[in-house]
């Protein structure tokens, strides 16, 4: 192979003055092409119209295009943030939904010990470390003396590595390498993280079967991802699609091995759809139903943006108070979150920019 050189290369050697300017440089570079030269092109007298597309996703989520994407800004980096402001007599009201990802997926997989998490008011990745490790010291009470995340964060931040990831289809090899484990101690923890939480098995299994049978899964909201695919290689496989070598040996190493990717990749897709297509439609039900108090409480403004688990309203000034009260009962009580007995939560913000 030629030889290399990119940030992860360099970034071995930051601690030399030169190559710590250079990422830097290169760092600037990348926000000046990727944001800062495109505000400057599209800008229309100080505004931007950002192209948001509902359809833009499989999971019902918004993107955003055009050119422009507002959805990823720097999170570190807040000086771009820091440039969209509120026009002259009006305010950013602005709510982030609280762990949406995590609460849906608890109540998704309907499984007690999850959800019971969130009715408690527990921490979620403290009981799984709790209940995966063993760790029956501590709690998970965050008012607890003996909280895990006080007593024992590292235990806590290893419950989040693979809390979701393996619900999203990650395998022991996978988990190794994001926990810096060998793979027998990963798998272990997959064991008994799904041990632990029977009914989340469950609905992984029930997911992966109905991609199997029927070549979709649908919410519980009615959205539908189709994956005609998967029914075809479990029907012409059968089982075999799920094992890497049988299909090398069936069909050759470089199909075998891109058939199997690709069937892991519609399971996958089986798994965690449900989850994060049943988050986009609390977030689109609240944008509704927040448009609509706009204009029933005659406030001046509107939605300017969502990104992700978070909507952003421009409001005159005077009405930013009401307005912020209207987005938090919106996001927490709409008619999707009605059927969730999981409290879904949103603190919204006052502010003069992102």
């Amino acid at each position: 192979k030629k030889p290399k050189l990119d940030a992860d290369n360099l970034e071995k050697y930051e601690h030399l003055t030169f190559i710590k300017k250079l990422l830097e440089m290169k760092k600037l570079d990348k926000m000046i092409s990727t944001y800062i030269s495109p505000i400057l092109e599209m800008h229309d007298n100080g505004w931007i119209y950002p192209s948001m597309m509902q359809y833009g996703t499989t999971s019902g989520r918004y993107s955003c295009g055009g050119g422009l994407n507002l959805q990823t800004l720097p999170r570190d980096d807040k000086r771009i943030k820091r440039g969209f402001i509120a026009p002259p007599g009006y305010k950013i009201v602005n709510a982030d939904f609280a762990g949406l990802e995590p609460r849906i997926f608890s109540w998704v997989s309907n499984d007690p010990g999850l959800k019971i998490v969130w009715q408690k008011g527990l921490d979620l990745y403290s009981q799984i470390a709790i209940d995966v490790f063993g760790l029956h010291q501590y709690s998970a009470d965050p008012n607890a003396e003996n909280f895990l995340k006080k007593k024992d964060p590292k235990m806590r931040d290893k419950a989040k590595v693979f809390t979701l990831a393996v619900v999203y289809g990650a395998n022991a090899w996978r988990i190794a390498a994001l926990m810096g484990v060998d793979t027998d101690e990963a798998q272990e923890i997959i064991d008994s993280y799904l041990d632990s939480y029977p009914a989340l098995k469950t609905y992984m299994a029930d997911s992966e079967r109905a991609a199997q049978r029927n070549g979709m899964v649908r919410t519980k909201f009615g959205r539908v991802r189709h994956l005609q695919g998967a029914k075809e290689l479990h029907r012409k496989y059968g089982t075999r699609i799920t094992d890497k070598r049988a299909m090398k040996a069936r069909c050759g190493d470089e199909l075998g091995q891109e058939l199997y990717y690709k069937y892991r990749n519609y399971m996958n897709n089986a798994k965690n759809f449900p989850i994060q297509s049943t988050a986009a439609s609390v977030c689109n039900a609240a944008l509704i139903k927040m448009s609509k108090l706009l204009r029933k409480n005659k406030i001046d403004g509107w939605i300017g943006l969502q990104i992700h688990d978070e909507i952003t309203c421009i409001i005159r000034e005077d009405q930013a108070e009401l307005a912020s009260e209207l987005l938090k009962d919106t996001m927490e009580k709409n008619w999707v979150t009605a059927s969730i007995d999981i409290a879904i939560i949103a603190e919204p913000m006052i502010a003069d920019n992102f």
